[in-house]
């Protein structure tokens, strides 16, 4: 009887603790697989990404200077837009002004005729 109810616990409980052993060995024994190809492919992996952010920022420094550009220009249609008012101010002081002369003139007229 001993010796049937060892056999099941090997069967069953013993073989459940083998298997937790068992996958700490056989993942170090994967791991050691694994790992040489993906150390290998690091140096290379890195490369590209040092590559791409070189191309992200040769990109960047375009787009600055776009936008210094663009930032100049905008100042200098601010002053051109601001002398132009300036113009127009002076232009509608001027035409008031001599419209009214011109209507203060009628009046004066109206009034001695």
């Amino acid at each position: 009887m001993r010796k049937v109810l060892r056999q099941r616990y090997d069967a069953t409980e013993g073989a459940r603790k083998a298997g937790r052993r068992e996958p700490r060995s056989r993942r170090r024994q994967d791991r050691r697989i694994r790992q040489p190809p993906f150390r290998a492919a690091r140096p290379k992996s890195t490369r590209r990404r040092s590559r791409r952010t070189s191309g992200c920022r040769k990109r960047g420094d375009g787009t600055d200077r776009g936008r210094r550009r663009a930032e100049a220009a905008v100042e200098e249609a601010k002053a051109q837009l601001a002398g132009d008012v300036e113009a127009a101010k002076a232009a509608l002081a001027r035409d008031s002004e001599l419209l009214a002369n011109q209507i203060a003139d009628s009046i004066l007229r109206g009034s001695a005729a």
